[in-house]
């Protein structure tokens, strides 16, 4: 079973159905419900995710082996420290916070759920600083004893320069 998404996520279906899920949802599939401890979970999860005080390392520590990292395809994880490292010497000043939980669906065939969820973020250097919010899709394993993101997308859905806000 693939997992149903709401409109605003729509451009994640066809991208979510690749690779290791690989079946599509009909309007017939039932949605499991979710419980308040897979709730709470995956927002323990995501706060501990988007702390922008972690290194590169611990960051990548996030992420299971194979990933489908973003738009870069299947990386490892000293790639993912790599790309890391590169945006914190982009942006080395950031704030992230958690804005909703969109969506949170469970696999009952298996131990991931798909979540849609949206951050604000503030990124900041010596030079520029910039604002916004972002609309990420998400699948996560064993969410519930060791949780791993096995695939992650973005979209960035407002970005504006504090310059720009105050013309």
């Amino acid at each position: 079973m693939c997992f149903r998404i709401r409109s605003v996520f729509a451009w994640l279906f066809p991208l979510l159905c690749l690779g290791s899920i690989n079946t599509v949802a009909t309007a017939t599939d039932t949605v499991e419900p979710v419980t308040q401890e897979t709730v709470e979970q995956v927002n323990t999860f995501l706060q501990r995710f988007i702390d922008p005080a972690k290194t590169p390392t611990e960051q990548a520590e996030f992420f299971a082996p194979g990933v489908d990292y973003y738009d870069h395809g299947i990386v490892d994880k000293a790639h993912i420290v790599k790309d890391v490292e590169r945006y914190v010497r982009r942006w080395p000043t950031r704030t992230y916070r958690l804005a909703i939980v969109e969506y949170i669906n469970p696999d009952p065939q298996s131990n991931r759920v798909f979540v849609s969820y949206v951050i604000d973020y503030e990124v900041a250097n010596d030079s520029n600083a910039v604002h916004g919010q972002a609309n990420y899709g998400a699948v996560i394993a064993d969410i519930a004893t060791s949780p791993k993101i096995e695939w992650i997308r973005e979209r960035v859905t407002q970005r504006r320069s504090p310059f720009k806000d105050q013309e």
